[in-house]
């Protein structure tokens, strides 16, 4: 063997090694939702200025996290929480409510 595949061996053997290491000390490398985005809905008495929603508008995906997360203070979302970051109030049934989206 010559010095360069000594050197890719031993750099492959130095991944592996690190990949479970990583794996013992519980560091995850990829994403593996133990800390999903959480989307809160709470009652908008502030009146604070916003990016208004109208609830009929949003997708019907949404509207199931909203109602979700209004009846339980908070829910789980998939990854693509980025939908809800330009919305910051929806008005549902004449009420606004604010939304945040909270992520670890």
């Amino acid at each position: 063997m010559d010095i360069s595949s000594k050197a890719a061996l031993g750099g492959g053997l130095l991944v592996v090694v690190f990949v479970l290491f990583a794996g013992l000390i519980g560091v995850p490398f990829l994403n593996d939702n133990s800390c999903p985005p959480q989307l809160h809905v709470s009652e908008d008495r502030s009146g604070a200025n916003g990016v208004e929603v109208e609830y009929e508008d949003l997708s019907e995906r949404r509207q199931t996290e909203f109602r979700d997360a209004l009846r339980n203070d908070f829910t789980n979302i998939d990854t693509t929480y980025d939908a809800w970051v330009s919305t910051s109030l929806v008005k549902y049934h004449g009420e606004n409510y604010s939304i945040a989206v909270a992520v670890c």
